[in-house]
Formats: C-alpha cells, structure tokens, sequence
C-alpha cells in the first residue's frame, strides 16, 4: 500500500500534524510520501516539491505570468474578504491530479492544501480514494478558514458562489472521499456543513514524537531560558506568531492586566514564538518580568520551554486540536484554555487543566487569579499528566488508526471493480 500526503505548506501546525502522520506510517512499515507546494527544509523523508511543468523557456514565461496574475486576483479579493481571516480560493493555477506521484499511489491524504489544490481539475481527474484530514474549516467554508473576524453579510455573494463551487466540484469524487478530523468538534462542523454533510466522517486525532516531548527537571530547563533561583510561577504563552488574532493575544493580554500589578510582580512570562515591535510594546505595559525565546525550530527546547512552566496559556478563541496541548500535556504541563474547539477533547477539569467557559478577558482572568492564588499547579501530578498523554497520542497509534482506515477503503474498492 503507497500513500501520498499533500500538504501546501511543510512548516507551521497543519503541516507539523501531517508530517508527524507520514512519519508515524513510515515508521510502522507503510509505503509513505508527502507532496508540498512549498519545501522550507531537506530532513522529511520521501518529501517532494511540487513544481509546474517547464519545458522551456517560452513554459516559464507562462508560468510566471499566470502565478502573478493568479496573486493579484487573490490579493483582491482579500482585500473584500477581512483583514483579520485569510480567504482562500478552490481555483488555482496548479494541476496536481498530474503528478507522478498520484499515479504511483493507492491513497491520497489531502490534508491543508488551501492555495494549492484546484478543486474543479482535481476532483475530476483523479480516480485514487481520498482521505481528507480537516486542520481547519476551510475544506468545507465557503472560503474562510474559522469564523472569528468575520462578516459574512458583507461578503454573502462571494461566499455562496465559492460554496456552490466546492459542492460541484466534490460531488465527482464524492464515493470515494473519506473525512478525517483530529477533534470531534471540528467533525461536527464539517457534517453540518452543505460542503461535507455528504461525506463519511472519522474522527483520528493527532499523534506526537512522545520521546521528544516527556517530563524534565524543571531548574535545568529554566536555566537555559535565562531563569535563574526564582520562586515565581512561571507562565507559558506560545505560538508560531503570537499577535495571530485566534491564538488570542490581546484577550491574553487584557486578562493579565486584570489581574493587577500586585500579582503581576509574582509572576514570570516566557513568551515562545514570533514576535514584533508593537507585540513587545503592548507587553511592556504589563510591567512583570518577561522572557522572550524567539521562534524554537528546535524540539529538544521546545520541550524545555514546556518544562520550565507551570501554566501553559492557551487563551485561542479558535482551534481545531492543536499540537501544542498534547507536546504540553505530555511534558507533564496544566493548561489553561477556553472550552472551545478541540481543547474539550483533551483538556479534564482539575486533572490536567483547567477550562474557562465564557471566551472573556474577565472569564480567563479570573480562573488564572485562582490557580496562581491557590498555587493549582502543585496539585497536579505531572508523572501521571505525561503518562496518560503518551498512552493516547503516539505517532504509532495514529498512523495504526489511519492505516486501518485505508485498508478498509481499499478493500471497499476492490470490492466495487
């Protein structure tokens, strides 16, 4: 059995969780490659670049046109969309149904392939069955990939033709398309969804490198972020760009505020990710220590950042499952998230978390006064926290769950011939 994964990108959470699934298959003996639009680095392996086809010259001539004009054409209606949600289109310049590698594969696994995939060519040119696996809801939206900033009234007409147009062009393969979601959440919008209700849904969630990410000494690992002999808790918010609307940074930052400087000067804040000038200015007005860590490529500190903390604040109004609950939840770390998304399915009330119900500045504020008031973080076992991670989110067991699922299509398939 050959799969091949096709991802637009090789960076950021969607691809991370998509890796980790060509990784876990190749690990437990299955035929694995990943197709990407865009290749930042060499170590996956039986990773491929997709490129257009150029013959000549006169090829890459064309090629470049159509790819600018292809841009300005996104770029306005961006523009229209909001400045806040990225809009992305089911036309664009690329015909990936062509590609060698599809013909030598028994599977595809779409996973985020926003501004890569041409629903139209794709789904009716390919013949191999599809596994989709959902990071977001852009597959199944009219165009949107989560709904906060959004106004659907200004852009009601735009949103229902690219509706329309996903829901004709899927209805070619529609016999032959299995749903994947890492959360159930994320599973019931896409069945409620006019794009997808169609569709037979699974719900598999994310696996992680387990033996990357496991309980350390805490002083060592503050240490190498620069905190040295300090009894204060320390505080973790991360993300691959920390002024990303959904991950919630001004709503962080409101909350913090609330809680007035007098515990302020009681606390550390380790800020892990990409960070800008206002970003910085906005946390200077916090007025508490703060250590910046930068964007980590690196895994072995990434989970030294997990295990310096003793919260992991995840204040995002929007998610799906992220990679960064179960990474902390196995290094042993509490979170403190809103009960949105895909946070319901791992986070349990007092065991290894804490969720907040209302998605307020107050609501997060209040909870996070009184787990720092009554030092929570103690009471959590952080041995048993990781241990019961580990025994759920493995890569082998994701890739098991998801080789079962393929099996069990291919031999549907070769029962229909």
């Amino acid at each position: 059995m050959k799969v091949l994964h096709i991802s637009t990108l090789d960076s950021g959470g969607a691809a991370k969780s998509a890796i980790n699934l060509h990784l876990g298959l190749l690990k437990i003996g299955v035929k694995s490659n990943f197709l990407s639009l865009y290749k930042s680095r060499d170590e996956i392996p039986n990773h491929y670049q997709f490129r257009l086809p150029e013959r000549n010259f006169i090829d890459r001539l064309k090629n470049s046109f159509r790819y600018r004009i292809d841009q300005k054409k996104k770029r306005l209606v961006q523009n229209k969309f909001s400045s806040v949600q990225k809009f992305s289109s089911p036309e664009t310049i690329f015909r990936v149904s062509r590609h060698p590698l599809i013909e030598e594969a028994d599977i595809i696994n779409l996973h985020w392939v926003a501004d890569f995939l041409d629903y139209q060519t794709f789904f009716e040119e390919n013949e191999k069955p599809i596994v989709w696996t959902l990071h977001d809801m852009n597959p199944f939206s009219p165009g949107y990939h989560y709904l906060t900033g959004l106004n659907t009234s200004e852009n009601e007409t735009l949103l229902r033709k690219t509706e329309n147009f996903k829901i004709k062009a899927l209805s070619r393969g529609i016999s032959s398309i299995q749903i994947v979601s890492p959360s159930q959440w994320l599973a019931n919008e896409s069945l409620n969804s006019r794009v997808m209700n169609g569709f037979d849904h699974h719900v598999i969630p994310y696996g992680i490198d387990v033996a990357s990410f496991t309980v350390q000494n805490k002083e060592k690992c503050r240490l190498s972020f620069g905190i040295e002999n300090s009894t204060k808790p320390v505080l973790l918010f991360l993300a691959n760009h920390i002024d990303n609307p959904l991950k919630g940074f001004d709503l962080l930052l409101k909350a913090l505020t609330l809680l007035g400087s007098a515990v302020l000067d009681q606390i550390i804040l380790l800020i892990v990710g990409r960070t800008t000038e206002t970003v910085r200015k906005k946390l200077d007005t916090l007025n508490c220590d703060i250590r910046y860590s930068g964007h980590l490529d690196s895994i072995s500190r990434l989970s030294m950042a997990y295990n310096s903390a003793d919260i992991f604040l995840m204040p995002s109004v929007e998610d799906n499952f992220p990679n960064t609950i179960i990474e902390s939840l196995a290094c042993g770390l509490g979170v403190l998230a809103f009960s949105i998304g895909g946070m319901k399915d791992t986070i349990i009330d007092g065991v290894n978390g804490s969720l907040v119900k209302e998605v307020t500045s107050e609501a997060y504020s209040f909870r996070l006064n009184e787990i720092l008031h009554n030092k929570s973080w103690n009471r959590f076992n952080r041995e048993s926290i990781s241990s019961s991670t580990k025994e759920k989110y493995t890569l082998e067991q994701q890739a098991t769950q998801y080789t079962k699922l393929y099996q069990k299509i291919l031999m549907n398939a070769s029962k229909d011939h």
